[in-house]
């Protein structure tokens, strides 16, 4: 049996927490306050001291909060840590976080009922944080989201379903929050999400597997309107593997660095441009086996402003649908109006180098913008990719794109040699390759 909260236990060790939860209800998420004080010297904080069972029945959730709350008295950095075992955690979120580490050496395990996540948002939350961050310990370290319910359920792929990590809100300070050394298993939806929050100085992810069963539909990595900066990272699931995005009205995304990063199964790497301002993309020394696309660039066809400054370099593919894609006609599926006019998404100084691909889909890569908003200063050098299997055409595919190929490119490029950058009223100064 799972154990309810204790309605006495629950409101005493948090600084605040929601009045559901305090009221006795096991299948609502905690929100914890999170404040500076005085501390023990070792500042570390391990949860069964706290009555933590870590069976993988027993509902540990009061326990961890617990640990959490006196952790959150420490002068300076804090520590609470996870041993080894199988801990059973309702979905918590913590506000106001600073220099605090979630060490992990066993399993953490979110409830398997959908009935228990009455929020759809999140599995732990980080709001405001600024140096807190969830660590591994050891090769047992992980998290499993049980999403296996939700991806049966006909929303759960649109964003209706909860992310297992959650960054969000400005940071209060200048150190970044993380995701390190970890196992994220079978998330509902997304198992990093970003959003809106630290659009300079970001969240950070290095050391984490991502997977899901073969059956998941759910994300490795979301970031909307908001800065991630990722190494050293393997992304194996059903969904997209990763994506940066902004939506209506939103002024501009944030910077996103990918460095030795794996990409499995899933459908790649998207970048998708609705409103605003967004830039200083960058992937390198990456791989990708067996998705349905590498590096896909979308700007909808509804939206407006600009998608710049996007680098990829030392890539690695095997086995790809299309290796890469840019449009700036996409009409995302759930926008309704692609059909209306709109001003469009200018897109421009896109750089490509040091890319091998094999390829199943019979095109080497696809470049379809507007007439109106042509693709422009895209930049292709040292280009190779072939067909997965004999007979498999093997052919780049351009509409209005702009570019230079200054080193060997296979197959034969499609770009047209000129950009017309000034006729459109570019008001940037982009670089000549």
């Amino acid at each position: 049996m799972i154990s309810s909260y204790s309605p006495a236990v629950c409101c005493a060790l948090a600084v605040v927490v929601l009045a559901s939860v305090c009221h006795g209800n096991p299948h609502n998420q905690s929100e914890l306050i999170v404040e500076e004080g005085e501390a023990p010297p070792d500042h570390r904080y391990n949860v069964k001291l706290f009555g933590a069972i870590g069976d993988g029945n027993h509902n540990d959730t009061d326990a961890i909060l617990a640990a959490v709350k006196a952790a959150s008295q420490a002068v300076n950095y804090s520590s609470i840590l996870i041993p080894e075992g199988q801990y059973l955690m309702w979905p918590i979120s913590l506000s106001g976080c600073q220099n605090m580490f979630i060490e992990i050496e066993g399993s953490v395990v979110a409830p398997q009922e959908p009935l228990a996540w009455p929020q759809n948002e999140y599995y732990i939350r980080f709001v405001s944080p600024e140096n807190c961050s969830v660590v591994g310990r050891g090769s047992s370290a992980e998290i499993e989201g049980n999403g296996m319910s939700w991806w049966e359920r006909p929303d759960a792929g649109n964003g209706q379903a909860p992310s297992l990590i959650v960054f969000t809100g400005d940071p209060l300070g200048y150190q970044q929050p993380g995701v390190y050394n970890i196992t994220l298993k079978n998330a509902p939806y997304a198992h990093v999400l970003a959003n809106n929050t630290m659009m300079y100085f970001g969240a950070e992810m290095d050391g984490v597997r991502i997977q899901a069963t073969d059956r998941g539909s759910s994300a490795g990595v979301l970031v909307s309107n908001a800065s991630l900066y990722m190494y050293n990272t393997h992304i194996d699931v059903g969904g997209v593997n990763a994506m940066i995005q902004t939506g209506y009205g939103e002024r501009e995304s944030g910077i996103l660095r990918v460095s030795q990063a794996t990409f499995r199964r899933g459908g790649g790497f998207i970048v998708q441009m609705t409103d605003g301002v967004m830039g200083n993309i960058t992937i390198d020394s990456s791989q990708f086996i067996g998705t349905s696309h590498g590096i896909r660039l979308l700007g909808a066809r509804d939206g407006s402003g600009a998608l710049y400054d996007l680098f990829f370099n030392d890539i690695s593919m095997t086995n790809v649908g299309v290796p890469i894609t840019v449009d700036n006609t996409y009409c995302p599926k759930d926008h309704d109006n692609c059909l209306k006019p709109a001003k469009g998404v200018l897109t421009q100084s896109i750089m490509f180098g040091e890319v091998t691909a094999t390829q199943t889909s019979g095109d080497a890569g696809q470049f379809t913008c507007r007439p109106d908003k042509p693709c422009e200063m895209i930049s292709m050098n040292d280009i190779d990719i072939r067909a997965a299997s004999p007979g498999l055409p093997n052919l780049f595919h351009c509409a209005n794109a702009y570019g230079y190929t200054d080193v060997h490119v296979n197959p034969e490029p499609c770009l047209k040699k000129h950009t017309l950058s000034r006729a459109h009223g570019t008001q940037r100064d982009f670089p000549v390759f």
